[in-house]
């Protein structure tokens, strides 16, 4: 298994000579988020082993985290 310590992104100035002109992602007029200074999380891949506590114990793995909670929500495509 391999853990990210730390990322360091490119760092894009504000006002600096040569910073690309970026269009905005989300909102055309009045955006702020372009490809330069969006998270660099999206560029990550995550994964969860989940496990009964009973599965733990007999693995003789220690829980990292305990669920208390969850949400799902959905609602219909926008044409």
């Amino acid at each position: 298994m391999v853990y990210l310590k730390q990322s360091s992104p490119l760092a894009v100035a504000p006002g600096k000579k040569g910073k690309p002109d970026l269009p905005t992602v989300f909102q055309k007029e009045n955006g702020t988020t372009t490809a330069a200074n969006v998270s660099t999380i999206n560029d990550y891949a995550a994964a969860c082993v989940l496990m009964t506590a009973g599965a733990a114990e007999k693995r003789n793995v220690k829980p990292l985290v305990r669920i208390v909670g969850f949400a799902d929500a959905a609602v219909a495509p926008i044409d």
